[in-house]
């Protein structure tokens, strides 16, 4: 935040409420920014934070944009994610 205080920067984690993570990925999925956690996060969240839901455009009921997916994802400690076999990996690939 020091650096780039022109930018919306949030944080997707355990020490803050379920509702707080879910406002805060809202906010972002809406307004656009950073979005910050972990690789543990994805793993047991990856379901609930696809974006395209978030952001489709409804009137009456229907559809009338389709949802964008997120546009980058920047991952620290990449082998984290090298085998693509495990869990973790199948989650950030989900999103």
């Amino acid at each position: 935040e020091k650096w780039c205080r022109a930018t919306r920067i949030l944080k997707y984690h355990s020490s803050i409420s379920k509702k707080k993570r879910q406002k805060n990925l809202e906010k972002i999925a809406t307004k656009g920014g950073i979005l910050i956690t972990t690789y543990g996060m994805v793993q047991k969240n990856f379901a609930a934070m696809g974006i395209e839901k978030l952001t489709e455009k409804k009137r009456d009921g229907r559809v009338i944009r389709e949802g964008h997916k997120w546009d980058y994802m920047i991952l620290d400690e990449g082998h984290k994610i090298k085998n693509h076999l495990i869990g973790t990996s199948k989650a950030v690939r989900q999103i």
